[in-house]
C-alpha cells in the first residue's frame, strides 16, 4: 500500500521520549508495523525498506537542490492519550481488545462502539469523544496494561512548519 501514517509525539506530552530521544537526536525515526517482537514479516520488511528508500531519495534531492514540488500541507496523527485495559479487583487484565479493532490502527473510534471484550464474551463499549486509535493491542505495552493510544489528525503547513488545524 502507498498509504503511510505519521504519528507525532509532542515533546511536552511524552517526557521520556522528549528527554531520551528528541533532545539528542536530530533525525528521522521509521517504525513500520505492527509485527510481533522477534518476528519478521515480508510485507512489513518491504514497507520499511520502501520508507527508508523514500527518505534517502528526499535527502539526495535536498543535497542536489532539486527538491520535488511538495503539497502545501501534511496531515499527521498527533498522540494525546492512551486507553488502559479494564482490570479486576486484583489489578489483573479482565478484557481484551475487541476483534473489530485489531489491526485497525488510525481508524476512527466513536462513542458507543465496542472497544473491549471481557473474558466471558461480553462486549464493553467506548464512552468518550470520537478519536483515532493507534498502537492497538501492541505487545510492547501489555506490561503497562495499555490497550491503545488516542490521536487526532493535525494538518501542518510545510511552509511555516506550524499547524494549520489543531485536530480537535
Amino acid at each position: 500500500s502507498n498509504e503511510h501514517n505519521l504519528l507525532y509525539f509532542a515533546e511536552n506530552k511524552i517526557p521520556l521520549l522528549s528527554n531520551a530521544i528528541f533532545s539528542r537526536l536530530k533525525g528521522i525515526v521509521v517504525e513500520i508495523g505492527p509485527v510481533p517482537q522477534g518476528c519478521l514479516q515480508a510485507e512489513i520488511f518491504e514497507n520499511t525498506k520502501n520508507a527508508v528508500d523514500k527518505v534517502l531519495q528526499f535527502v539526495a534531492h535536498y543535497n542536489q537542490n532539486a527538491l520535488p514540488v511538495l503539497s502545501d500541507n501534511l496531515e499527521i496523527m498527533s498522540y494525546y492519550s492512551k486507553l488502559h485495559f479494564p482490570v479486576d479487583s486484583d489489578g489483573e487484565q479482565s478484557a481484551m481488545v475487541h476483534p473489530a479493532l485489531v489491526h485497525k490502527d488510525f481508524c476512527l473510534l466513536r462513542n458507543g462502539e465496542p472497544v473491549f471484550r471481557d473474558f466471558n464474551g461480553k462486549d464493553i463499549f467506548y464512552e468518550g469523544p470520537e478519536t483515532h486509535i493507534a498502537f492497538v493491542n501492541e505487545a510492547a505495552y501489555y506490561d503497562q496494561k495499555i490497550a491503545m493510544s488516542f490521536c487526532h489528525p493535525v494538518v501542518y503547513s510545510l511552509k511555516t512548519f506550524k499547524p494549520v488545524t489543531d485536530g480537535k
